[in-house]
């Protein structure tokens, strides 16, 4: 089985055999790198199979049915599922939960990645809808990598599975997708359409709502097994691919080598991809004549070896190339969710790499406030569940000035509060309750600045959820010199004031306090006893006593762990407890139109927020 990124294909199945609109020369070889593309029904989620190991829908039938028809295939995309079976090539491009809207956005990078002849695309569960249009979408955008590559892709789009109960929209959108695929290839496209809907039988096919049974998968198999043979052509190959040659190594970075060779030639499968050595130990796959290494360290000596493989698993002799990376740099760009980008300054961003996950999002909105509008237009952003968005680089110790780049492109939130998060650096929150919009507006560009010491070799960038879901651009990094041995406390937080909220609340405000580096965050003090941290220079403090009074000073600490001397203290009393109270459930203080006051929420024990724009009668 070749590794993931060891595919070299140029036709595109999404269940639709689709070239589209371009004439290019026929690939050579017998050899073809298949994507199966879609959502959890690729992947192969069913009851019957719940280990990733195992899971393998559709798939392994597929395999199984190619092999056997002596097909030399490599299946592509970023996941994998079904690994543990001997011989089984268990990668795809199938995410559950995806949707087509999802795919078109972000089709082109993975065609550019692992270069598909052919894409088996079923999708179109989740979008729940009677429309083709993000069908089209995806269309489009293997159209855009055809011209833009001079590769050729073939697309097989499959009408998708009913459901149970049967679906209306389904049955309708399939029609849709029919007249779709009709209208493009009448327009030249070669696109070919197969009918999954009718080849399963319902419901005994299905063992939920919307997910086969194997028996189901196997069905699924045999319509793309079908529409294969008319596609691809079996042969034999005992003759491994020419020897890489022109292997060279380049140094943009102190983090980063480039490699890059002459392409090999295969006579008869042809070459699959190439398999990438480093001191030794295989590192990565790429089906293209290149490869970007992000895991080096700088001012370190890398040998690097080359060997191509061809579709039969022929392997040819291994090129090798020593590469000395240069000393760390003092500055560090990315370009997150895009390639590598030169700005109007002439600074080099690169490519998107350090994260530990998310999405990557892309916009073709016009992005004001800045001469760089590509640079905003693509990002990643982190869904809720799961870890926390991380950005970390290797960076040598000192004082760093980091800057991250933001925009508000997404329309449901183009309004005050409808995106918040922290971001915290080395470990402490140092942009505090970041509102894009609130601050920069809709589509217009947002850069915040924080500067800081990192003693530990590498730093760390985390985005914290609050309100949606965190989104950053580009990240700036320079370094401004050695790190600052810190002994100096903060200033004293100043101008300490308080708002009595009835009789158990309290909230507190001050002067932001200043630090020769950076200030971490506050202490707060209630008649002598600490109670709280903060790092914004507020508090509210709660539970309190009604008609009880009691005395609050706060003081400001550095990362360093150095504290300023306590601010003048103040003293506050709680009003009478009230024979009612109003609870704004899910937002903050509220008056309402009899002039009573309704406190922010407060005495919860979990749940989640949840907000409208509804008119309420």
């Amino acid at each position: 089985m070749a590794s993931r990124m060891a595919k070299w294909f140029y036709t595109f199945l999404l269940a639709v055999s689709l070239n589209i609109g371009f004439s290019a020369p026929a690939v050579s070889g017998c050899g073809k790198r298949i994507m199966p593309l879609g959502d959890s029904i690729t992947t192969g989620s069913s009851a019957e199979v719940t280990d990733p190991a195992y899971m393998v829908g559709y798939r392994k039938f597929l395999w199984d049915a190619l092999q056997a028809s002596g097909y030399l295939v490599d299946f592509v995309g970023t996941y994998n599922n079904g690994w543990a079976y001997p011989g089984f090539d268990s990668q795809h491009e199938g995410e559950g939960g995806t949707t087509a809207a999802v795919v078109a956005g972000r089709i082109y990078q993975r065609l550019l990645e692992f270069e598909p002849d052919i894409i088996l695309l079923h999708l179109g569960t989740n979008d729940r809808t009677t429309s083709t249009a993000n069908i089209d979408l995806i269309l489009n955008e293997v159209d855009r990598y055809e011209s833009d590559t001079g590769n050729v892709v073939t697309v097989v789009v499959a009408r998708i599975i009913q459901q149970n109960p049967l679906s209306d929209i389904v049955t309708t959108f399939n029609q849709n997708l029919s007249d779709l695929v009709t209208a493009r290839a009448a327009g030249g496209d070669n696109v070919r359409l197969v009918d999954m809907e009718s080849a399963l039988t319902y419901p005994d096919d299905l063992y939920n709502q919307l997910h086969p049974t194997s028996v189901g998968f196997g069905k699924m198999a045999n319509v793309w097994k079908a529409e294969l043979d008319s596609i691809l052509t079996s042969c034999t190959d005992t003759v491994a691919p020419s020897q890489p040659t022109g292997l060279a190594g380049s140094t943009p970075y102190s983090n980063r080598v480039d490699l890059s060779w002459v392409a090999s030639t295969d006579v008869d499968s042809g070459v699959a991809g190439y398999r990438i050595y480093r001191d030794g130990v295989e590192i990565a796959t790429s089906v293209v004549p290149s490869y970007t290494d992000n895991s080096v360290a700088a001012g370190t000596t890398y040998n690097y070896g080359v060997e191509a493989y061809d579709f039969a698993g022929n392997v040819s002799l291994i090129s090798k190339v020593g590469v000395t990376t240069p000393l760390a740099a003092i500055d560090l760009r990315v370009n997150v969710g895009g390639g590598d980008y030169v700005d109007s300054g002439g600074n080099l961003w690169q490519a998107d790499y350090g994260y530990n996950g998310g999405y990557i999002t892309t916009t073709t909105a016009a992005i004001a406030g800045t001469a760089d509008a590509a640079l905003y237009q693509t990002g990643r952003w982190d869904d809720v569940g799961g870890a926390e968005l991380i950005y970390n680089y290797a960076v040598p110790a000192g004082l760093y000035q980091v800057t991250l780049h933001f925009v508000e492109t997404y329309s449901k939130a183009f309004k005050i509060g409808g995106r918040i998060f922290d971001v915290a650096l080395e470990g402490s929150v140092l942009i505090p309750n970041l509102d894009i919009y609130a601050e920069a507006g809709a589509n217009t560009a947002l850069a915040k600045t924080v500067t800081l010491n990192v003693t530990d070799g590498e730093l760390n960038i985390e985005f914290l959820h609050q309100v949606e879901n965190p989104a950053v651009r580009a990240i700036e990094i320079v370094r401004l010199g050695d790190a600052v041995p810190d002994t100096e406390a903060p200033t004293v937080p100043a101008g300490l004031s308080g708002t009595v909220n009835g009789s158990s609340r309290i909230d507190l405000s001050w002067t932001a306090s200043t630090d020769n580096v950076g200030v971490a965050g506050y202490r707060i003090y209630r008649d002598g006893v600490e109670i709280g941290t903060s790092t914004t220079p507020s508090y509210t403090d709660t539970g309190l006593t009604a008609v009880t009074s009691y005395v609050y000073e706060v003081a400001a600490y550095d990362f360093a762990g150095n504290t300023s001397l306590l601010s003048t203290a103040i003293t506050l009393t709680t009003d009478v407890a009230p024979t009612s109270w109003r609870i704004n459930a899910g937002g903050g203080d509220y008056v309402d139109s009899g002039g009573n006051l309704w406190q922010a929420d407060y005495g919860y024990n979990g749940g989640y927020i949840t907000t409208t724009t509804a008119a309420i009668a």
